[in-house]
């Protein structure tokens, strides 16, 4: 919907004539002659409001004195300020759109100016008040003035207000440049093979006779979704995705970098974070998790409903290697539902002529909400069709308010579908409500996503004009930005059930019947293309989410790509237009949105249910917070998923689990469990591994906005530690950290790397090349791959034991943008030594080691050269079956790497022996079975294969401990005992 804040709905109050005053209803439409001194007058009347309650003694502040006028002012600002802004983008005449902008930048200006103002700031501060509407209304004004600088310094005050004026003139000019979009493409008969007639029917044509078309949404499903031709696809495609052109990509580059700045000035580190501090998600933390919960349940989905669509295109082509484009997607999309669900979308408007099915659409709302809609014809219009009703109670008769419809596309007018409030309600002040809905439909009647999307905007216009609100700036949709989607989602399910459909032949008794069977095939078919349009609000959303790093490449993380030349943000007017760091809401809302639904049960048309809904959720607007009216007041019970995650019933079969998999408490510990599906190679992403972190944080600090602390385990081929307390280093870190373990690739409950699923490749080659994808340049992507979906461009910490911290120079080398911080206890590889040199260091170190240990343990000697002999001259088998060689006991001295490596070896060898039945010496069983737990080779097989390899630097090691023995005569099994315990 097109938003309105309280701020910005604020806007002059003017009486234009007598005879507009005295309508009802009327939408004040002064001349671009009119529209500047207009302005200067509203502007002018709302200083002198807002200095009479400056000048208020704080012993007089009561609701009257400060709420009572505080509204007064919004509704007078409102009076110019609702008219204009959509003057300035519906108008049919330029100089109009041209005036009213101009006078919208200055309206806008206005409440950078007197919400900086400590008098005014003070007055409302010192209002006390028990009543909850009147509570609810002074903490939003103090929240504006706070989010306005007016607890700044006056020189980032005036800096504060400054952004904000230049935030309002980007919007302005982004939103002008999609709407004004003159872009035509003129295409031949044969290059628009597949379209049907009636798109060419009275279209006009070039010198050359080539039909025109331009960039309007009825051009666009004319083409994208019937023109087999695929240049024809592609042109049109590419000249979409261009709209508003580089100069919108300037201006969005601009307003990110001053978010950021903005957000800086007002304490917080990005923009995300601050401005979501006052919906309901509460943290950009928070969003970020709940966009990648939903990433995890449409991902696999996306990619399963990309692979039917490339067979699609395989068929209409007849090439078997036909590659998916983006400008295929609809074309595909259309030719699968109507092969598998014989669901037409031409057939779909056939059924849905426009004019009756909003006539339909108006009796369903009608009789659910217990109103009456009449046209008002007396009504001033700015254009021919357009429409205007005015609204009643059922039984009272009383009128309510009025809305208007203007619903099809012309150069000039806004290009996307809205709900314009343009008068909000107060009761307080007997003041009615009045919204206009915007839209560019086909004049040709309605297919699915076109009659979703009516009665999407229309479930707007009914929270606006049935609000009942005390104040004006918590009317209609003047609620949390998060929420303000979830009663126009959720009205979405009322175009296609069949208690609703049974009332389409009362408003058209000569219309074609409903066909069921239609409804039932076109329900059916909805089925297929969640994944695809779940995954693309996901990530619009995700990309929003990283506004104060802007990122201009939104699709190159798709399975499709980005397509060089397009620019997608460059027609983004929600990141632009009200939605910065909030699309994400959508999704959001939708959760709340068919949990609501769910309350109607079987009939969606129960009058006592729809006149509850009115009452609690449309009537309330804002004045009360969203969660109490949907948990306390309309389900009466906590909000649940359940109904969203219904709408991908496949994800269930997909062999994935939703990424956020539990959450356990422990004492002194909160641990989250999360699992990532990501490429095993990521040069070739369609074959997928798991990779699964355990977070940690300190209890009560779950939803707290702490940064990331991820730790690297030491290995390679080791899970990351299993806490059991806030001990140790781990401890520290949760102070100032949320600490993700990490079990790198192989390991953990990560995809493993055991004998068993090696066992599963066919040969020794297939083996290596497998094992080559669980390397540190691996590991590192993996970790790249999550930061981005738990907290997009943000760096992060990391903390690298031993082998972590090669992963961790790696990282530094890879992907340093990614990091805030890097930690490294031990563990930092050569940048230039050959593997040769590390190896031949060791092995003088190893002797060194060997000579302290039997310094310490001289009778050590002894055993030593006894169990190698015996190794030497017998056949031992350990308890779980591997063979026990002279030089596998020798490798016991990796333990002298460990703090108590002596103490363990020692201890061991003292019980090596046991007396046989014949008084024969014979290796203890239990000796063989700590030995075997010592040396867990057969359980870390990444360890035993990979380990020499991580000191290689760009050149295969050739096995380098193994070549240089030779080197060094004192470790082989033919020397003189004894010798060293590890070789």
């Amino acid at each position: 919907m097109k938003l309105q804040t309280p701020l910005l709905a604020a806007l002059a109050a003017l009486v234009f004539s007598p005879t507009m005053a005295a309508q009802r209803g009327a939408i004040a439409q002064p001349s671009a002659q009119q529209i500047p001194k207009l302005c200067a007058q509203s502007i002018a009347q709302a200083r002198t409001r807002i200095a009479k309650i400056k000048k208020l003694p704080l012993q007089q502040v009561s609701a009257k004195t400060v709420l009572h006028a505080w509204n007064a002012l919004d509704m007078g600002l409102q009076d110019i300020g609702g008219p204009i802004g959509l003057l300035s983008e519906t108008s049919t005449d330029s100089a109009v759109r041209k005036a009213a902008e101009a006078c919208d930048l200055l309206l806008s200006a206005l409440p950078n100016e007197y919400l900086q103002s400590e008098a005014l700031f003070q007055r409302v501060k010192a209002l006390q008040t028990t009543d909850p509407i009147d509570a609810m209304a002074r903490q939003s004004i103090l929240d504006d003035f706070e989010e306005r600088g007016v607890s700044l310094p006056a020189a980032k005050r005036d800096r504060a207000k400054a952004i904000f004026e230049r935030l309002d003139k980007l919007s302005q000019d982004f939103a002008r440049n999609v709407r004004d979009t003159k872009t035509t493409l003129a295409f031949s008969e044969a290059e628009l093979q597949g379209v049907l007639p009636s798109a060419l029917t009275r279209r006009a044509k070039d010198a050359q006779g080539n039909y025109l078309f331009g960039l309007d949404y009825p051009e666009y499903d004319a083409i994208m979704n019937n023109v087999v031709v695929d240049g024809t696809r592609k042109a049109f495609w590419m000249a979409f995705q261009q709209r508003g052109g580089q100069p919108n990509l300037d201006l969005l580059k601009e307003a990110v970098q001053l978010r950021l700045e903005l957000a800086q000035l007002m304490g917080e580190t990005n923009f995300a974070d601050w401005t979501i501090k006052r919906k309901m998600a509460g943290s950009a933390q928070a969003v970020n998790r709940f966009l990648n919960d939903v990433n995890g349940r449409v991902e696999a989905l996306e990619r399963k409903e990309l692979d039917a669509l490339r067979v699609e295109k395989v068929s209409l082509t007849g090439y078997k290697d036909a590659v998916l484009k983006r400008w295929d997607v609809s074309l595909m999309q259309q030719r699968l539902k109507k092969a598998r669900y014989s669901v037409d979308q031409n057939e779909v408007r056939a059924q849905f002529p426009t004019d009756p099915t909003v006539a339909w659409m108006m009796k369903v709302t009608s009789q659910l909400y217990g109103v009456q809609f009449k046209p008002n014809k007396t009504l001033p219009v700015w254009q021919a069709d357009v429409r205007a009703y005015d609204v009643f109670d059922n039984k009272s008769g009383r009128y309510l308010s009025s809305f208007y419809l203007d619903l099809f596309p012309r150069d000039g007018k806004y290009k996307h579908a809205a709900a314009f409030p343009v008068r909000g309600v107060s009761v307080l002040a007997g003041r009615t409500p009045v919204s206009v809905l915007v839209t560019n439909f086909s004049r040709e009647g309605f297919d699915q996503r076109e009659l979703e999307t009516l009665f999407h905007e229309f479930g707007h216009i009914m929270h606006g004009v049935l609000s009942q609100t005390r104040y004006v700036l918590n009317a209609g949709t003047g609620v949390k930005r998060d929420f303000v989607e979830a009663p126009s989602q959720m009205y979405e399910e009322w175009s296609r059930r069949p208690e609703t459909l049974a009332l389409f032949a009362e408003v058209c008794p000569t219309c074609k019947p409903i066909d069921p069977k239609l409804i039932e095939r076109m329900n059916a078919s909805r089925a297929f293309g969640k994944g695809l349009q779940y995954a693309r609000q996901r990530l619009y959303a995700a990309w929003d989410m990283s506004l104060h790093t802007p990122t201009i490449d939104l699709e190159s993380k798709t399975p499709l790509g980005y397509v060089p030349g397009t620019m997608v943000p460059a027609g983004f007017g929600h990141v632009m237009g009200g939605y910065q760091a909030g699309y994400y809401g959508y999704m959001w809302s939708e959760v709340l949105a068919l949990d609501m639904r769910s309350a109607f049960g079987d009939n969606v048309m129960d009058p006592a249910v729809g006149a509850r809904y009115r009452h609690l959720i449309l009537e309330s607007g804002g004045q009360r917070a969203p969660s109490e009216l949907v948990e306390a007041f309309f389900l009466q019970r906590k909000p649940s998923p359940d109904a969203f995650s219904r709408k991908f019933p496949d994800s269930s079969n997909q062999g994935r689990p939703a990424m956020m998999l539990a959450t356990h408490h422990i004492p002194g510990l909160v641990l989250r469990e999360h699992s990532f599906d990501l490429p095993l190679d990521y040069a070739n992403p369609e074959q997928t591994l798991k990779v699964y972190a355990r977070e940690v944080v300190a209890p009560g600090r779950e939803d707290a906005n702490l940064p990331y602390l991820v730790y690297f385990q030491g290995g390679p081929g080791s899970g990351s530690p299993r806490p059991l307390s806030p001990s140790g280093w781990l401890g520290r870190a949760l102070q100032d950290y949320r600490v993700l373990l990490l079990d790198q690739r192989g390991t953990g409950r990560s995809t493993p790397v055991t004998a068993q699923t090696l066992a599963h490749l066919p040969n020794a080659q297939a083996q290596a090349d497998y094992l080559m994808h669980f390397r540190a340049d691996s590991i590192v992507r993996d970790a790249e791959a999550i930061r981005q979906q738990l907290i997009g461009e943000q760096p992060w910490t990391i903390l690298g034991q031993s082998y972590g911290g090669f992963c961790a120079m790696h990282y530094l080398s890879a992907a340093p943008q990614g990091l805030r911080q890097v930690l490294i206890t031990g563990g930092i590889p050569s940048l230039w030594r050959p593997t040769d040199d590390v190896y031949r260091a060791t092995y003088r170190r190893v002797a060194d080691k060997n000579h302290l240990y039997y310094q310490r343990y001289p009778g050590d000697v002894v055993r030593v050269r006894a169990i190698a002999d015996h190794l030497l001259q017998n056949d031992v088998h350990l308890p779980g079956g591997g063979q026990l060689t002279a030089r596998r006991f020798l490798q016991l001295g990796l333990q002298f790497g460990m703090s108590d490596g002596y103490e363990a070896v020692h201890y061991l060898l003292e019980d090596a022996f046991v007396a046989g039945p014949q008084g024969q010496a014979l290796l203890n069983w239990n000796f063989l079975c700590h030995l075997e737990q010592m040396q867990n080779f057969d359980t870390n097989p990444i360890y035993a294969l990979l380990q020499e390899a991580c000191y290689t630097q760009g050149m295969a090691s050739q096995w380098s401990a193994e070549r240089l023995l030779p080197e060094f005569p004192e470790f082989s099994l033919d020397g003189h005992w004894p010798g060293p315990v590890h070789r």
